[in-house]
């Protein structure tokens, strides 16, 4: 298994940046019941609710295949709930289904079917992606972050990898590992391939959250940049309202930092001549504040 579908109908929730588990047991519990836990994967409830608005299946990648050994299994979700929240899954009708699968945990450990307990002969619309072969994995060090934070994208199950964007800045990138700084909530594609796969792609969101506030979010109004675009000279000017020192670090788009500045001066200079044209990030960082903006080289 390297991934599951699941049709969330319904969200309700105060708390967008919680999570749920999405979880896979073995079928070794009491009578076919789930037993051992043998891959989880948390999924962010922003990600189910713009999943919903968008009238589409929340699509997981797990982080590795997962095998099951040609043995019975179970795919469902681990919800802690907060006060109010409320998540549905679409279910087949009563009695449509003719092999009754769904299962509910109780308060007490103890699983329960749903036909026997409550009368209920359904089944989840929850769809796992099977197949002998290995699929194109993805592995994100983070799944909300602020901005310009670094986020690692690792991918595993191919011998080629190509990345990918919706933001524009990623685009056909090679290699195993990408290392990002989203300014934005940014989803990433990675397509595999030099081996059979049963999957060539998977992606992943990372978001930002809608009210980040607070001194990092001063600090980013406090720093101007200029020219920008630019061509030889960046040129850093931060408020006299932050008394240093600054580090200035400049990456490039594949996240790879190229160079690196220590000052104590409010007005910080980076020659930037031999640079090639294109979108680099510049993190400004003042003890333990630290904020990323984005400058442009013309050629």
């Amino acid at each position: 298994i390297s991934g599951v579908k699941i049709n969330f109908g319904l969200l309700k929730t105060t708390y967008p940046d919680s999570t749920i588990t999405v979880t896979v047991w073995n079928a070794r519990g009491p009578q076919g019941a789930p037993g051992s836990v043998i891959e989880t994967k948390q999924v962010l409830l922003q990600q189910i609710q713009d999943d919903i608005q968008n009238n589409r299946l929340t699509t997981i990648y797990f982080d590795r295949v997962t095998p099951v050994f040609s043995r019975p299994y179970h795919v469902g979700v681990q919800i802690g709930y907060n006060r109010g929240d409320s998540l549905a899954i679409v279910s087949s009708a009563n009695g449509e289904n003719s092999y009754t699968t769904a299962w509910y945990r109780t308060n007490a450990g103890l699983w329960n079917n749903y036909s026997k307990t409550l009368g209920a002969n359904i089944a989840l619309d929850i769809e796992p992606f099977v197949g002998v072969n290995p699929s194109a994995q993805i592995a994100p060090s983070a799944l909300t972050v602020f901005p310009g934070a670094e986020v690692t994208l690792n991918g595993s199950g191919a011998s080629i990898f190509v990345w990918n964007s919706d933001d524009g800045l990623i685009q056909d990138y090679t290699g195993p590992q990408l290392i990002v700084h989203p300014l934005k909530t940014t989803t990433y594609t990675l397509t595999g391939s030099g081996v059979a796969l049963c999957n060539t792609t998977a992606s992943t969101t990372v978001y930002i959250p809608d009210n980040v506030t607070g001194v990092e979010k001063d600090l980013n109004n406090s720093i101007t940049m200029y020219p920008n675009p630019g061509n030889e000279q960046l040129n850093i000017s931060v408020d006299d309202n932050y008394p240093g020192p600054f580090n200035v670090e400049v990456f490039n788009a594949m996240g790879q930092s190229i160079k690196q500045k220590d000052n104590t001066s409010h007005s910080i200079v980076i020659d930037t001549h031999d640079l090639q044209s294109g979108i680099y990030f510049v993190k400004v960082q003042s003890n333990n504040i630290s904020v990323l903006k984005k400058w442009v080289k013309m050629r």
